[in-house]
């Protein structure tokens, strides 16, 4: 999710990533974009951001953002990733919170993209596909959390689960 530009922080009515239109229907996108985890890698056979990005004509402010698909490589006739697209990582983030995953600033240099949506209203899309992703984390980790092999549903994580004593007063005996 291309969001973040290090000029802007969280104010994403200033954003400088822009999108111009193409004869073939696509978009042209440039712009550079901060903190997008695993933004390049080759544990996929494609991978394929989400970008937010200024129209020419777009109104000042996040009343102007359009949201944009943006592949590695772009589709070829079949519908497999063919040539590699206009973007590239220019460097990874350094951060002291979660290492497992590689954290990267993306540059956009007249990268293909396509426009998701209708023009301008980019921002209502990413918060709907931002709160619709928040509510299957929460569903899928609640029922992860009451599955067997769960140490919330008071079974140990190796699956086994303990013998219950034979008399609930008795005294837990001691290992010889």
């Amino acid at each position: 999710m291309g969001l973040t530009e290090a000029h802007a922080g969280s104010d994403l009515g200033i954003m400088r990533t822009k999108a111009e239109p193409r004869a073939d229907g696509t978009w042209a996108i440039s712009g550079t974009k901060i903190f997008i985890t695993s933004g390049e890698h080759d544990m996929a056979e494609n991978i394929v951001h989400l970008v937010l990005a200024r129209l020419p004509d777009a109104p000042a402010g996040t009343r102007g953002i359009s949201l944009f698909i943006v592949p590695k490589f772009l589709p070829d006739a079949e519908g497999q990733p063919g040539a590699r697209n206009g973007f590239a990582s220019g460097s990874i983030e350094h951060k002291m919170g979660i290492n497992g995953s590689a954290t990267s600033v993306m540059n956009y240099d007249g990268a293909t993209g396509y426009l998701l949506g209708e023009p301008h209203q980019g921002l209502a899309a990413m918060f709907t596909m931002m709160n619709y992703e928040r509510l299957s984390v929460g569903c899928r980790d609640s029922a992860r959390g009451n599955s067997p092999g769960s140490r919330r549903s008071g079974t140990p994580a190796n699956g086994a689960r303990a013998a219950a004593p034979a008399d609930p007063g008795a005294a837990t005996p001691r290992p010889t």
